[in-house]
């Protein structure tokens, strides 16, 4: 397995020379798949760690996609990213429900168009 890039994190184990681990962390874990990343008990260590960053992941997407000093692309990108994320896609509808007060007011009010 290659070594991450710059700024990547490293395993914080040592191997047996004393020299730092130069692979990646198995993903919300500290530890590479060497020194113990696929125990059990590590594995949900990492699951509640990425558990636990989801509602402040959300929180951040949701800050990009009503940030109108964000380029277009961006905000488009953090809102199909929350969708997905919730559960919210192309294979699911969204239905809009009317309340009852909506219904009623429904042909009450006709558009007209302006004088000239």
């Amino acid at each position: 397995m290659p070594a991450p890039g710059p700024g990547k994190p490293l395993c914080s184990a040592r191997r047996t020379n004393g020299q730092p681990c130069r692979l990646p962390p198995i993903k919300g874990g500290v530890v590479c798949i060497k020194h113990g990343g696929s125990a059990p008990q590590v594995r949900e260590a990492a699951n509640r760690r990425l558990a636990a960053a989801t509602d402040r992941l959300m929180a951040a997407l949701l800050d990009i996609a009503l940030d109108t000093s964000q380029p277009v692309l961006a905000r488009l990108t953090a809102i199909k990213d929350g969708l997905d994320r919730a559960g919210v896609g192309k294979d699911r509808p969204i239905t809009v429900e009317l309340k009852r007060w909506e219904r009623d007011l429904d042909g009450l009010f006709v558009d007209v168009a302006p004088r000239r």
